[in-house]
């Protein structure tokens, strides 16, 4: 077990003050997810460290580690994203891959099942990025087409669809193991999914848009009551418009 160099309220062991990642790596991103941190050094190389129970570390494992650990495959990513004790990321050729926590379809390799090391995503799509979430994840293609994956309570995935057409239940609510195209057409440059059942992406025009859990104004489409009902609540299963 590790200490930290100071005991903070709540949390124990902790560092006030920022301390260096050990291992003596160039780094060229970063990405803290909900339990381990993975990065990404210039030459592409993906490490990550800390919490590992459900292998989000990828390296095989799902023990826990206090300095950058390999993840296995020896992919050469561009780019990462932690989530909710999972990551992902996409290769230099655009390939994503995912690893940890999967009993929510999030890793998008069909099945929803966790997986210490690196599983494809299915579909074949290309992409230029991917955004980890809690329980689902997006990303965009080289041609701007969002898609997304994992469990789908509020409309998070965004296909339009009830969110009791899922093909998979996992636990209570359904889910998508695979990559389902987010409605409406849009040609996006980014998308976000959120840590509260929500997502949001930017168009290649600038245009903001959201979909999912439409609570507390997440939306940001000027209501909290959403275009549809969702589980008992507001939501919109489909990209609206950022006022």
């Amino acid at each position: 077990m590790s200490t930290g160099p100071e005991n903070c309220p709540q949390v124990g062991d902790c560092s006030t003050t920022p301390v260096a990642v050990s291992g003596g790596l160039t780094w060229s991103a970063v990405s803290v997810g909900g339990g381990g941190a993975c990065g990404l050094t210039t030459a592409g190389a993906a490490y990550c460290w800390g919490y590992n129970t459900e292998g989000e570390l990828g390296n095989g494992t799902t023990t826990n580690s206090t300095t950058p650990a390999p993840v296995s495959g020896g992919h050469t990513f561009a780019a990462l994203s932690g989530g909710s004790q999972y990551t992902c990321g996409v290769t230099t050729a655009g390939a994503a891959y995912c690893w940890g926590f999967g009993d929510y379809g999030q890793l998008g390799n069909g099945i929803n099942t966790s997986s210490p090391t690196p599983v494809a995503v299915s579909g074949g799509h290309i992409f230029t990025t991917v955004s980890a979430g809690t329980f689902a994840t997006c990303g965009v293609t080289t041609a701007g087409a969002a898609y997304c994956w994992g469990l789908d309570v509020y409309g998070e995935i965004g296909n339009g669809a009830p969110t009791d057409a899922g093909p998979a239940q996992c636990g209570l609510y359904f889910c998508y193991p695979s990559p389902v195209a987010v409605a409406g057409g849009l040609s996006f440059a980014a998308v976000s999914a959120g840590h509260s059942y929500n997502t949001c992406g930017v168009t290649t025009a600038g245009a903001a848009y959201c979909w999912g859990w439409a609570a507390y104004g997440g939306l940001g489409n000027g209501i909290t009551s959403g275009p549809e009902r969702c589980n008992g609540d507001g939501c919109s299963t489909t990209p609206v418009a950022v006022w």
